[in-house]
């Protein structure tokens, strides 16, 4: 309680005992009344707004305080990889697994005083903008496909598209949860072990695997997840 849906996907390739790190991000809510709507700057250039009277608690309309938490995740800090929900695993509309490389998250919850879940009521939608950086914005598409994070399933499904205008993406959505503007690809499994020149398993070696969509990391030398089809990746290797 008082924290962001968070976790990952963690992939074990041998019978040794593994471990990976999560980050939660503690929710610092904001308060507005139902009949007034809002609209709000989400640290590092993100914005939500959500019309007035647009809400509901347990598929009814809901009037009186709204207690509302945000949070945007850039996705060139490596300290997304950690806070975000899940891998950046998706299922797109043709029920495909597919890798997927972001271009921003945003994060909204809504309660009632007693805490109880708030909704966008039917028929109701909020706009999400979702800022770009000088990098990201030169290779940002005009439309790019809009994931929501699945709590249950724990996997981004695709939903909708996000429009680009100037720098940012914009989107309108109908629910909310976690929000991701992500390009797909097709994937691979991909497993890899340091060893000595005996061939043993070396200790102590963080391992890295990046590239333009993924970033994998473990800290006993050996790393096995889903990675990009046909996209170059890189190795890094750390003495811990």
């Amino acid at each position: 309680d008082g924290y962001f849906v968070g976790g990952t996907h963690y992939f074990p390739n041998t019978v040794e005992t593994k471990s990976t790190e999560i980050t939660l991000i503690k929710e610092e809510p904001m308060v507005f009344q139902s009949n007034e709507g809002i609209t709000s700057s989400i640290a590092g250039g993100a914005q939500l707004t959500i019309p007035a009277n647009g809400f509901s608690k347990n598929g009814q309309d809901y009037q009186g305080q709204v207690n509302i938490a945000t949070t945007w995740l850039n996705p060139e800090d490596d300290a997304t990889f950690s806070t975000m929900p899940g891998a950046l695993l998706g299922l797109n509309n043709l029920g495909e697994s597919q890798i997927l490389q972001s271009f921003g998250m945003i994060a909204v919850e809504m309660t009632d005083n007693q805490g109880n879940e708030l909704q966008l009521k039917d028929g109701t939608t909020a706009n999400l903008t979702f800022p770009l950086s000088s990098t990201l914005v030169n290779s940002a598409n005009s439309e790019i496909p809009l994931w929501h994070f699945d709590e249950d399933q724990g996997i981004w499904v695709e939903e909708g598209k996000a429009t680009k205008v100037n720098n940012t993406y914009v989107a309108e959505v109908s629910h909310f949860s976690w929000w991701n503007c992500d390009d797909a690809f097709d994937l691979t499994r991909l497993c890899l072990e340091v060893i000595d020149q005996n061939g043993e398993h070396v200790q102590n070696i963080k391992s890295c695997i990046t590239g333009d969509a993924i970033r994998s990391c473990d800290n006993n030398g050996a790393i096995c997840g889903l990675v990009p089809s046909d996209m170059s990746l890189t190795l890094e290797l750390f003495d811990i």
